[in-house]
């Protein structure tokens, strides 16, 4: 599977996962020679990852959205639903993915790796697959997001207590 990868999503641990597979391709976004004259460098990342056949892999809430890239245009997005996330989070959801064949129905789609399951949005009905509906994607664990102060928790950043 041929990738791109966003600046955030582009961690060590997550890209020596994806090479240690053999079963993906990737560029990082460095390696595009963006210039400013390009325009819009989200535009830039997806038109350079749609030129490859390949789907942008994001972490990018701010810019990178749905109401940007609409499905069934030029673009193939894969967006993770945390913003702190590790490589080996990614790197079971990109595997749930490949596993369950969805990159043929996710081709020109929005699609949400999360924490539950894969959700992709197209015009007419969007597809959704729970982890632990499939076999080849029972070992995705539910993922934990990490708090400001460093700790890690299932329910995200903990309240402080008064």
């Amino acid at each position: 599977m041929k990738l791109v990868l966003d600046e955030g999503a582009a961690g060590n641990t997550f890209k020596r996962l994806l090479r240690d597979s053999r079963e993906y391709e990737y560029v990082e976004w460095p390696d595009l020679n963006y210039q400013a004259s390009d325009g819009d460098k989200d535009k830039f990342l997806v038109k350079q990852a749609w030129q490859r056949e390949a789907f942008v892999v994001t972490i990018d809430f701010t810019t990178i959205t749905l109401e940007k890239f609409p499905p069934c245009k030029e673009n193939s997005i894969l967006q993770f639903g945390e913003n702190a996330i590790s490589g080996e989070y990614m790197f079971d959801r990109m595997e749930a993915f490949r596993k369950l064949f969805l990159a043929h129905r996710a081709k020109s789609h929005y699609s949400y790796l999360l924490d539950e399951g894969i959700k992709i949005i197209r015009l007419n009905e969007p597809i959704e697959r729970l982890y632990h509906e499939y076999p080849e994607s029972k070992h995705v664990t539910r993922g934990r997001k990490i708090c400001r102060a460093g700790k890690k928790t299932s329910l995200g950043p903990q309240k402080r207590r008064r």
